[in-house]
């Protein structure tokens, strides 16, 4: 006989849970995150009553009501018009009275991060914070800055690509030891088309005056200075961007992760630093 994954009691045969218990916990999960929801500001009154109800309810802990509840903040505070550094107070706050670390919420950290550097460059002030966790190949000129970098990037290109249609047509007869075709047999005609096309992976970084993309090795790296920008197309998970200069061609930036906005927001405002 089986046990309830639940409460642990006798299920019946071929059962692993009791429909009550299961209601029990849904009952319980909607009630906890109402109750975070209510008190989203100073959660800390009802910390105690949430964990009786999640005792009650077959809720392991909260962490995860904790981190929810940080992430949908920060995503709140990003919605509006950017982060204010009463918002940037009011989230640190939050932080410590869930009694999270910058791990527990990576994610949503990296965010309200990203919101302040957007903060700061709106306000026509290089950020102090670069978002950088790992070693840039890059030689900065004077007085430039890195602002944010990401690895693992892929770049994508718009290339063209010839084919060819048509070709040879009708029959080819052997004339001594070579072969004879027809003039008139030759109809086929090149096709030039422009695809995007995976140029490779690697780091992307932004600084106060260039984009630099450095493949892994076995590609080619790119420099561009922002004064060069004229336009830019955001995605969720990359950025698009053309550059003037008749040997640029429009290029693709896939992050692999829901960073297109912030990257927009950068490329769009950072050439003003230099204004």
């Amino acid at each position: 006989m089986g046990l309830c994954r639940l409460c642990q009691e006798k299920a019946g045969f071929f059962r692993s849970e009791h429909s009550a218990c299961v209601e029990k916990q849904k009952n319980a999960d909607a009630v906890l995150r109402d109750l975070f929801f209510k008190h989203k500001d100073d959660p800390r009154p009802i910390l105690g009553e949430a964990q009786k109800i999640a005792e009650e309810g077959f809720i392991a802990n909260l962490q995860s009501y904790k981190t929810d509840l940080f992430s949908s903040m920060v995503h709140e505070a990003l919605e509006t018009d950017g982060l204010t550094e009463a918002e940037e107070a009011k989230l640190d706050n939050l932080l410590g009275y869930l009694e999270l670390t910058p791990e527990d919420c990576k994610d949503a950290f990296i965010k309200k991060g990203q919101g302040i550097v957007i903060r700061e460059i709106l306000s026509g002030r290089l950020p102090e914070r670069s978002g950088i966790n790992f070693g840039t190949p890059v030689i900065l000129g004077k007085e430039e800055q890195i602002i944010w970098a990401w690895s693992g990037v892929a770049f994508y290109e718009m290339r063209e690509h010839k084919s060819f249609e048509g070709g040879s047509q009708g029959v080819s007869l052997r004339i001594a030891k070579g072969v004879y075709y027809r003039i008139g047999s030759f109809k086929g005609h090149p096709v030039v088309t422009t695809r995007q096309t995976h140029v490779g992976e690697g780091a992307l970084i932004f600084t106060n005056k260039h984009l630099f993309w450095v493949g892994d090795g076995t590609t080619k790296s790119l420099k561009m200075a922002w004064k060069k920008l004229i336009a830019v197309q955001g995605y969720s998970d990359g950025i698009g961007l053309q550059a003037e200069g008749a040997r640029m061609k429009p290029m693709t930036f896939s992050f692999g992760s829901e960073d297109g906005w912030f990257a927009k927001n950068l490329a769009e405002n950072i050439p003003r630093l230099a204004d």
